[in-house]
Parts: structure tokens; C-alpha cells; sequence
């Protein structure tokens, strides 16, 4: 269905700019210019546990809530939050 419609699917692939006749991409270090006439982005996201691993050793009770530990819906970062203050 996508490809009858002539959609365009890039993975794995940042967006660099969009003007009013392109856009402009890069993936492995290589940028490309593409005509179109619309964009539609799906953002994927990461866990980042920079911080938690920066602190581990500095803090006596480290408690990693939310998207540190792994992407997912605000439900579950409000629940780990208040199970975490409960053990404080």
C-alpha cells in the first residue's frame, strides 16, 4: 500500500531541513536532498541513563524512573515515581 502511493519510508535517518519543495536528510554520514510535497515524521525514542550512571556511585538510594529505564507512556513514569517515593 505504501509503495502504490509512492511513499517514501527512511529508517534509521535524521532530518536536517525542510523547505517548501524539499527536504534535506543524512543517514551514515551522508546527506540527500529529496523533492516532496509533504513530510511525516515518526519519532522513535531511547532510553538515556547518563545521568543515573553518573550518580550511581554518589548517591545512597538511586531510583530510575520513566524513560531512563525504557521508553514508554507517561502512566508508567507517574507509577515508578510513586512507587519510588513510597520507598524514600
Amino acid at each position: 500500500m505504501m509503495a502504490d502511493n509512492k511513499i517514501d519510508i527512511r529508517l534509521n535517518t535524521r532530518l536536517l531541513r525542510i523547505d517548501d519543495r524539499h527536504v534535506t536528510l543524512e543517514r551514515d554520514g551522508t546527506e540527500e536532498k529529496l523533492s516532496c510535497d509533504s513530510v511525516v515524521m515518526a519519532v522513535g525514542y531511547r532510553a538515556c541513563a547518563a545521568l543515573e550512571e553518573s550518580l550511581r556511585d554518589r548517591i545512597e538510594a538511586l531510583h530510575t524512573i520513566g524513560d531512563c529505564v525504557r521508553p514508554r507512556k507517561v502512566y508508567a513514569a507517574v507509577h515508578e515515581g510513586f512507587h519510588a517515593a513510597r520507598l524514600m
